[in-house]
């Protein structure tokens, strides 16, 4: 084994101060003093170089193992903690667990937790079956209110198309017509003509679409017309004109009779033998009171049929 200076020397580093060499120790009777010089090599008891005898007689001791060179350490055994080459750190040492230790308790293989809530299987179907209930409920008040909504519509629809239950010449936003107490009758050559009903007042006839408007306002008189001769009767506006209470008259407007829309027929002719209820539209000034409806079939077939007052 080397010393520190040879060990520093080696380093490169300077040499370890060292003691001063002790004084000669004094004989005693049990120990006599040393004779001659001491050998520097045994300055610091390192070294074995030479078996001295113990003193007072006694055995030495059993040589302990040297341990390995310098030469036979590896690099990291080389260098210890204090930096000296040659001199190995102890090491760490597992120890066998004493009888009697308290085992530590197992390491959980995943993180403490709460463990999640069970569901209960009643719990589950009854959330199940609310969530059905509420989806029907959904679905019944929505057909609920497309079929109310469809029936609204087409109750409209169908009532704008029928002439029994609104006069469809009255356009939206006007008063609806009166209507007039029927009428007398008449008897012209052989044509039976009777007054069913007269409406004043009229603003518009024909589709809410495609309305027709007067110049002032149109009064339509409805006719029962029964021809007993044998020749047509033609409703022409030369044939047909309305009189008013002043004595006026008035043509009939027939393209606002043929499109005036009603359970009458239009006006076209009354065939010989023949009969029919037709609508005779007139545009008279606003106001105008109708009294009469003047006909002339020609041929002495003229007269005059009277309308309600």
């Amino acid at each position: 084994m080397h010393t520190d200076r040879e060990a520093s020397e080696q380093d490169g580093r300077p040499a370890l101060p060292t003691d001063p060499a002790p004084a000669e120790p004094a004989g005693t009777p049990e120990l006599p003093a040393p004779q001659g010089p001491v050998d520097a090599s045994h300055e610091y008891g390192y070294g074995n170089d030479e078996e001295l005898p113990a003193p007072g007689g006694v055995e030495p001791a059993e040589p302990t193992q040297q341990t390995e060179g310098p030469d036979d350490l590896s690099e990291t055994e080389r260098r210890s903690v204090t930096g000296v080459q040659g001199v190995t750190a102890p090491r760490a040492m597992l120890r066998p667990v004493p009888e009697g230790f308290p085992t530590p308790p197992p390491r959980p293989a995943v993180p403490n937790r709460r463990p999640a809530k069970v569901q209960d299987p009643d719990e589950a179907k009854g959330s199940r079956r609310g969530l059905l209930i509420g989806a029907i409920v959904l679905v019944a008040a929505l057909v609920l209110a497309v079929a109310v909504g469809g029936g609204i519509l087409a109750f409209r629809a169908l009532g704008s198309d029928d002439p029994g239950d609104s006069d469809p010449a009255a356009p939206a936003g006007t008063a609806a017509p009166q209507d007039g107490a029927s009428g007398g009758s008449a008897t012209i050559g052989e044509i039976e003509m009777t007054t069913v009903s007269t409406e004043a007042g009229v603003r518009s006839v024909g589709s809410r679409s495609n309305p027709v408007e007067p110049e002032g306002e149109f009064v339509i008189a409805t006719v029962e017309i029964d021809n007993q001769g044998d020749r047509a009767a033609p409703l022409t506006p030369e044939s047909i004109s309305l009189e008013s209470a002043d004595g006026a008259t008035h043509p009939l407007d027939l393209d606002a009779s043929r499109v005036h829309i009603a359970d009458s027929k239009r006006p076209t002719q009354i065939p010989g033998g023949g009969s029919g209820t037709v609508h005779l539209v007139f545009d008279v000034p606003i106001g105008t009171e109708p009294s009469a409806i003047l006909v002339d079939f020609g041929e002495d077939m003229a007269g005059s049929l009277p309308l309600a007052g």
